[in-house]
């Protein structure tokens, strides 16, 4: 079967741009404390940080985590972390100065999934960024074996572009990964 025209997208192609596109953590810096201890974790932890002023939704969408640096402004913090949950479902932290109750409640409800009262809780911040660390990882190796999947079984090269054979290959592009399955495809 070569040559032919295309019979519509390789398989896994959403998968894959959904898996390149998780590989930073996005710091959202509302105020310039902590950048600094942000950057050196990243490069402790070998990983991307993109540090903003304002939270971009092209770069919510490709963040693994995301970051909001209050300190000592937490309450402006509550409209940055409800803007980025609208777009992306990644982990969203908040680090801050306030150990005052009143002023972090109403940033985890907004959708922070934990919060970071700095210089006390750096080492719970390490600990958070070797979490995200690891979610980038499995991001981009999720990314190569989609990759690979689409290179093994791609039906581009087929000929023909009828609407049932290209639901046709797509079942069989959804099948043929798994190890015990065999695909028979027959017809005209």
């Amino acid at each position: 079967m070569s040559g032919g025209l295309p019979c519509g997208p390789a398989p896994y192609q959403n998968e894959t741009a959904r898996f390149e596109m998780n590989n930073q953590i996005l710091a959202i810096q509302l105020s310039d404390s902590f950048s600094q201890l942000l950057r050196d974790l990243a490069d402790e932890h070998g990983v991307e940080l993109t540090q903003q002023s304002a939270a971009d939704p092209g770069e919510l969408a490709r963040a693994a985590a995301v970051l909001v640096v209050a300190g000592g402004i937490e309450h402006e913090a509550t409209s940055h972390i409800e803007q980025a949950t609208a777009v992306t479902a990644a982990p969203m932290a908040v680090i801050g100065s306030a150990t005052d109750h009143t002023a972090i409640i109403p940033l985890v409800r907004s959708g922070a999934s934990d919060y970071f009262a700095l210089p006390g809780d750096v080492d719970r911040l390490r600990a958070w960024f070797e979490e995200a660390t690891r979610r980038v990882r499995f991001n981009q190796e999720a990314a190569q074996l989609a990759d690979q999947e689409r290179a093994s079984y791609d039906f581009s090269r087929m000929i023909g572009e009828s609407a049932e054979l290209r639901a046709a290959l797509q079942r069989a592009a959804r099948i043929i990964p798994r190890a015990d399955a065999t695909v028979l495809i027959t017809g005209e």
